[in-house]
């Protein structure tokens, strides 16, 4: 991804950046144009990371993220999907999740009678299956209630990228255990990237961490206290115990998409 350069940037050519942001800002990318509309929501992003007034600013930029997710999918148009209310199938594998995204869905399953403690329980059954095995295990996500996600509003982006075209296929891939290719979309799974890109390079570039994890464990850590997120913010790891998604380990293709998107803004900032 080209970039502005790694350069120094003098003071005015940094505030006459952050002027010309605003015209990309929580709009929808346009992608495969460029690298400005990424670069200025990740800048906006620091921003707000760096705005230590605000003591759910990870929950806050991680709903931005996701909202700029939903404003961006519709300008690609994608074709109908078979998802739809009550279709859990790929909600009995291995997920991931951006660590900022954890705190909101866990202040939720805090507030609700039994919830927390599925969650954990989900956590055990899970920990020890290694994350290619994981699709054949069939242990439902612990917010599912009655085959329908209790968090659907705040799902995590690596939720809204998985969606598919067939019901069928899915079915028999995460209930009957068949070895299929599960017929993805490309336009939500790249939007979904995109997004990811944007919520994982501010991360990083606030020497937060950023690399996705497994989403039953980064629940698990995250719902045990309700100040787990002012604890992380402040630098103390609540997720060491968790597992790394093996797609963002270092030396990834995302990654190394990330290490080149941050390494281009960090001079603009």
């Amino acid at each position: 991804m080209a970039g502005l350069g790694r350069q120094p940037l003098d003071r005015a050519e940094k505030r006459r950046i952050q002027r010309e942001d605003a015209k990309w800002i929580g709009k929808p990318l346009v992608l495969n144009r460029g690298p400005r509309p990424f670069e200025a929501n990740v800048r906006h992003l620091v921003g707000l990371l760096r705005d230590t007034t605000r003591p759910h600013r990870a929950s806050e930029a991680a709903t931005f993220a996701q909202t700029l997710y939903e404003r961006t999918l519709p300008s690609l148009k994608p074709p109908p999907v078979a998802c739809a209310k009550g279709c859990a199938h790929c909600c009995n594998t291995f997920v991931t999740i951006i660590p900022a995204e954890a705190f909101r869905v866990a202040r939720h399953a805090r507030s609700r009678d039994g919830v927390a403690a599925r969650i954990t329980e989900t956590y055990a059954a899970t920990s020890k299956i290694a994350q290619h095995e994981r699709w054949k295990s069939k242990v439902p996500c612990a917010l599912l209630e009655a085959d329908i996600c209790s968090v659907h509003a705040m799902r995590p982006l690596t939720c809204r990228g998985c969606v598919s075209t067939s019901a069928d296929v899915c079915f028999r891939i995460y209930i009957e255990g068949k070895e299929e290719n599960p017929p993805f979309l490309l336009e939500y799974n790249s939007v979904c990237t995109a997004t990811a890109a944007i919520l994982s390079a501010a991360l990083k570039l606030v020497g937060l961490p950023y690399r996705s994890l497994d989403w039953s464990g980064a629940l698990a850590a995250a719902v045990v206290s309700a100040d787990s997120e002012e604890r992380w913010l402040a630098g103390e790891d609540v997720f060491a115990a968790v597992e790394v998604g093996s797609g963002t380990r270092a030396g990834t293709p995302f990654d190394n998409m990330i290490e080149e998107l941050a390494a281009n803004i960090a001079p603009t900032l």
